[in-house]
This record gives structure tokens, C-alpha cells and sequence, in this order.
């Protein structure tokens, strides 16, 4: 098992020493480079406003129908209701694009407590519309997923990747696990099924696999690697917290010496100048990966997530709440239709940047806190997951510190995680084309723009930009 030392903010880790400042997140092997920049993280948080996010998620819940019944799941009375498109719908989300008009970029995700694919009528509709509307403000919308991969066939796929739909698939390790864990309605199995319809994927880079990790554990390293045959981005996740899904503490052992094994894998193919993959994680939504992420850049969570603040949730109702899973308790519905309770989600924002739960703990500054959802299952926070993120944190640490010492691949990630974060926001490129080439339709601009910077929809594994350069050649590209 791995040892860690809290001793004048000296680390142990993989017997090596490393100092860090939980105030402000510097880490370094020598003591002096944290007293040297000792202020140099110490940031006043941004108050609370409507453009504290350039990206703006719109949540919708378009089914709660699923053809699974997984163990963990949290949608425990399964309906029949599909959200149909019509002028209400329409006329909400016109309103939440008036609401956000300073932003830059905006995602509707359609994963929530069903099967989205069930409603494929929904989502054909809700591409026209997005087509018309990115037109009309000339900023880019994008329609996300997640589904069960069950009806991943030949004629969906070509439609969703036709129609630019970012799509993930729920596939929880090995065989073995997955069909404890995921099963049909039915009770069948479901590996070799969903296995075989991501096989026959032809543009496999841009598919994402979202793993749930529960109390059965698994080698996180050979899965990993496992599914690097099949899907360009990786986020492993832990089950959220219920009484029949706690994890145990022989689990959290074994996950984190699971996850040891992970950062050295990372760290060793990195240093041999193989990307694949670290970009795999850095590109998802895992947790090691944000922790990665922030570590790098040096950065800090203001706050947890951007549940009320970028992220909304819209449910069968049109009652408005700040993320999916809170679409669960009443006390957090923020609106209805075009109406926002503005003070409440001003608390809401407020009351994540003073880490009640968190205050005597020396990693608040470094994890972001608890998640909401978290806190109302456990009236608090959830112990058993603190400790694997305070874990997760460390091994970031460690990973840069490593990855640090060798200045090609250190770049190589840096320039990584900048395109990463560029597709939050409408960088200068971005802003120049849509600017110059009004006589253009959005689209076209947009399919211009990633074909600048190689890049297609808002995910990039295999290669990095240079900016400066990009900026220099702009003129000399003829439209």
C-alpha cells in the first residue's frame, strides 16, 4: 500500500518526498520553491454572476424510460414518459440562450434518468432547432449523451456522428462486472451485446466510455488499457452513495492501490512519449483526470461543480433545477420554465465556495468540496469518498511532479489541456472567423474553424496547436 506522511506539508509517496502547500496547491521536491511562491495561487474566488462560465450546459430530462435495470441505478421507478418537442420546450430554451447571451459555448445533454436513445424523435427535432439557433446567435450549441449502448447500431451511429452528437457509452469493466452491474430489463446480460456494437464503430476517437466503479473491485490499469482499443476518452466514476451502493472500506483500500497502479502506468507511458494515455483521461470527466488537470495548469476549484451556475436542469415537468441528480429533492427547484429563483442560485454558489462541511480539512482548497447530491444522501460529507479524492489529489501531485522533470512531455500535456479547456470558449481564431465571414453561415465558419486547428467537434487526442503559430497563418487560409 502506498504511504503518505502529513509532516510540515511534506509528502511520502512511491518512497519519494515532495512538499505541498494545501493553501494554495504549489507542490515541488524542494521546500524553498514553496516559500518562494507562497502567494502565488492565493486568489480571490469571482463573485456571483451570470458570466462566471463561458460554457453553458442545458440539461434535459427527455426520457425516464431505460431497457436496463442496473443494480446501482438511481432511477428506481422507471416510467414511460418522452419529452416531445414543441413550442414550450422551444420557447424555455430561447429564453435560457437570452439568459446566457454573454456566453460563448453551449452543450444540451440529454443524459439524465433514462435511456436517451429510446426518444431518438426528440433528439431529431431538437437537432433542426439547434441547427436554426446556432445560426442566429453565431455561437456553437452541441448535443451530448450518455446511453447504455444497447442500440448503438449501424444506422443511429451514422446518424448521431452525421449530426455532430457527442455520444458516451456506460461500460463498466470487465465482463464480469458489467453484467453483475448492468443488466437488461429482462435480467440478461449485456457485455458482448453493447461490446459488439462499439466494435463496429468506425470513428472510434471521439467515442467516450463512462465506467462506475462500485465495491466490486477491479485491475483499473488493465481495464484501462482494455479500453483504449475502443474508446478515445476514459471517466471512471464512483457510484454515488446510497445505502445498498456504500462502499466499504476494504473497497476504498483496494481502489486507491488500484489507482496507484494507474499513475505509475500514466507516468511511465508518458515519459516514453505515449500520449494516448493520459490525453484519454485528461479528456474526460474522472475524477483523477480533473485533479490531473488542475495540477498542471496550477490551478484551483473555486467550487465544486457548476450545478446553477453553468449547468441547469430541465425535467418532464419544465421545472428548472441546478443539476440531474438534485432533480430528486424539491427544496432545490430553482424555476419553471423561463422563471429563475436568481437568489437562490446566488446562495446556492456561495455556499460551495465556503466548504461548511470541509472547513478544518487541509485539502478544501485543493478537491472543490463536496457535491451537493452527495451531502443531502449523507446529511454531509460522504467519508469514504473524501478519503479517495484527498488520495486522487496526491497522486496528481505526484504525477506532475514526474512528468515535470521531462520538459517535451510536460509541454505536450500543458498544450493538451489548453485545447481542452479552448473548447469552453470561442478563442481568438474562433472570434475572427465567425467575425470575418458573416456572409458565411455559422456551420460553415465552425467546420472552417476545426479544420484550422485539426480538431473535430470539441475533442482533440492526437495532436496539439500552437496558437501563436495558428495566429501568425490565419490570413494566408483562403475561405
Amino acid at each position: 500500500m502506498l504511504k503518505i506522511i502529513y509532516e510540515y506539508k511534506k509528502i511520502l509517496i512511491f518512497d519519494e518526498f515532495f512538499y505541498l502547500d494545501f493553501d494554495n496547491g504549489q507542490c515541488s521536491k524542494k521546500i524553498e520553491d514553496l516559500l518562494f511562491f507562497l502567494d502565488e495561487n492565493s486568489l480571490t474566488p469571482p463573485e456571483y454572476s451570470l458570466d462566471l462560465y463561458k460554457k453553458i450546459t442545458i440539461c434535459i430530462e427527455s426520457t425516464d424510460m431505460c431497457n436496463f435495470n442496473c443494480k446501482y441505478c438511481f432511477n428506481k421507478q422507471k416510467g414511460n414518459f418522452l419529452f416531445k418537442y414543441d413550442k414550450k420546450i422551444e420557447h424555455i430554451l430561447n429564453s435560457i440562450f437570452e439568459r446566457y447571451k454573454n456566453s460563448e459555448k453551449f452543450f444540451i445533454d440529454l443524459s439524465g434518468d433514462g435511456e436517451p436513445l429510446l426518444n431518438i424523435n426528440f433528439i431529431k427535432k431538437l437537432i433542426d432547432y439547434v441547427e436554426k439557433k446556432q445560426e442566429e446567435i453565431r455561437k456553437e450549441i452541441n448535443i451530448s449523451f450518455v446511453c447504455n449502448g444497447s442500440l448503438l447500431d449501424e444506422n443511429i451511429v451514422n446518424f448521431l456522428q452525421k449530426n455532430g452528437i457527442i455520444f458516451g457509452v456506460s461500460f463498466d469493466g470487465p465482463k464480469q462486472i458489467h453484467n453483475k452491474n448492468r443488466i437488461n430489463a429482462d435480467g440478461s446480460k449485456t457485455y458482448d451485446l453493447i461490446l459488439n456494437n462499439i466494435k463496429k464503430i468506425k470513428h472510434k476517437e471521439f467515442l467516450g466510455a463512462a465506467v462506475t466503479l462500485t465495491n466490486d473491485v477491479f485491475d483499473l490499469t488493465k481495464n484501462f488499457i482494455e479500453f483504449l482499443n475502443y474508446f478515445g476518452t476514459i471517466s471512471y466514476k464512483f457510484v454515488r452513495y446510497e445505502k445498498e451502493n456504500k462502499l466499504t472500506d476494504d473497497a476504498v483500500d483496494k481502489w486507491i492501490y488500484e489507482y496507484n497502479k494507474l499513475a505509475s502506468f500514466l507516468v511511465s507511458e508518458t515519459l516514453n512519449r505515449n500520449f494516448r494515455p493520459i490525453f484519454s483521461l485528461l479528456n474526460g470527466d474522472d475524477y483523477f483526470g480533473k485533479f490531473l488537470c488542475l495540477s498542471f495548469k496550477n490551478n484551483l476549484p473555486f467550487n465544486r461543480c457548476d450545478a446553477g451556475v453553468g449547468r441547469i436542469f430541465i425535467n418532464q415537468n419544465y421545472d428548472i433545477f441546478p443539476c440531474a441528480p438534485l432533480a430528486k429533492y424539491s427544496n432545490y427547484r430553482i424555476g419553471n420554465g423561463i422563471f429563475f429563483n436568481e437568489n437562490f442560485l446566488k446562495n446556492l454558489y456561495y455556499d460551495g465556495l465556503n466548504k461548511s462541511d470541509c472547513s478544518k480539512c487541509d485539502f478544501a482548497k485543493l478537491c472543490g468540496g463536496e457535491c451537493i447530491v452527495e451531502k443531502e444522501i449523507n446529511l454531509g460529507v460522504n467519508n469514504s469518498m473524501c478519503k479517495i479524492k484527498k488520495h486522487l489529489v496526491l497522486l496528481s501531485k505526484y504525477v506532475f511532479l514526474k512528468i515535470s522533470e521531462n520538459n517535451y512531455c510536460f509541454e505536450k500535456i500543458l498544450n493538451f489541456i489548453d485545447l481542452k479547456f479552448r473548447n469552453t470558449y470561442m478563442d481568438n481564431i474562433y472570434k475572427k472567423i465567425v467575425n470575418k465571414y458573416k456572409d458565411k453561415t455559422f456551420k460553415e465558419c465552425k467546420e472552417y474553424y476545426y479544420r484550422i486547428i485539426n480538431q473535430d467537434k470539441n475533442q482533440h487526442l492526437f495532436g496539439s496547436v500552437n496558437l501563436e503559430y495558428m495566429e501568425e497563418i490565419y490570413e494566408k487560409y483562403n475561405f
